[in-house]
């Protein structure tokens, strides 16, 4: 499966450079944050972390990546078995995204996406 990454500045606080994941219909299906100097303690300078996940994407868990190349197989893997142990907390907490200022952000970045994919 081939993955569309659109660079995006998030606005997370501290880690802004992100990465809108598309399947290959062009669902978003992941956000995924480059973690910065913040957490040199963790040893996880420039690693990826999957700050929102969709469809079978979403879970109860958020992980870090080594790299993008690890990031996009757990997406592909997560993708493959769908969502059959689906969390039930992590949809309450995308649709409360959904509802901030920087959802609403997202979900019109989205939408214009999809407009521009149409009419092309």
């Amino acid at each position: 499966m081939s993955f569309l990454l659109q660079p995006v500045r998030v606005g997370t606080g501290s880690d802004e450079e992100g990465l809108l994941v598309f399947d290959a219909d062009e669902r978003l299906v992941a956000v995924l944050v480059r973690l910065s100097e913040r957490h040199e303690n963790l040893g996880l300078v420039g690693h990826w972390f999957l700050e929102a996940g969709f469809g079978p994407v979403d879970g109860c868990d958020y992980p870090t990546f080594a790299d993008l190349d690890q990031a996009q197989e757990w997406i592909e893997r997560r993708s493959a078995y769908s969502a059959t142990l689906p969390c039930p907390r992590s949809r309450m907490m995308t649709a409360a995204l959904m509802r901030t200022p920087a959802g609403m952000v997202l979900s019109r970045m989205i939408s214009t996406r999809v407009l521009r994919a149409s009419s092309a």
